[in-house]
This record gives structure tokens, sequence and C-alpha cells, in this order.
């Protein structure tokens, strides 16, 4: 008895794997962010504006990821400007 085979993923289909990830994943309408760490490489879930998501970002800053955190920040504020993302692009410096 033969198995089923899955269909396979062309290239119409399949994710592109530029090699890229995102840092900033929000969640709960902008209220939470996964802040992944390039540091450490975990992905925790941080409140945004605390003090802990502040030195997260602040740390992706001094490893050398600001302009791209910057980018994701900007795009995200692009997408939804009622979300507050400017706050944060514009507190970035100082977290930095």
């Amino acid at each position: 008895m033969a198995t089923k085979k899955s269909p396979s993923r062309t290239a119409a289909n399949r994710p592109a794997n530029t090699g890229a990830h995102r840092f900033l994943i929000p969640t709960g309408g902008g209220s939470h962010a996964y802040v992944r760490s390039a540091v450490t490489g975990l992905n925790p879930l941080l409140k945004v504006g605390t003090e802990q998501f502040e030195q997260a970002l602040a740390e992706n800053v001094a490893a050398g990821f600001g302009e791209r955190i910057r980018s994701e920040l900007a795009a995200m504020h692009a997408a939804n400007p009622a979300s507050g993302w400017d706050k944060v692009l514009r507190a970035l410096p100082e977290a930095a």
C-alpha cells in the first residue's frame, strides 16, 4: 500500500528564505511584543513601554542592530499609525 505524499513546496508557494528574522513581533494590538535578543537568541514577551522592553531594545542597538530595529518600528507605525509605535521609535535613541 503506497502512502500519500504531501504536496511539494514549489518556489511559488515556499516562503522566501532570506536569512533575515524580525526583532519585534507585536501582539495584543501593540500592547506587548516579542523582542528577539541578538545576545541570547531568546524571544521574551514584553509589555511595550516597560523598562524591560527598553532594555531589550537597547541591548539589540548596542549589538549593532539599531537601524534594523528602527526600520521595523517605522514599518509597524506605517501599517498602524494609531498604535503608538512612533513613540517607541522616538524613545529608541534614549534607550540606546
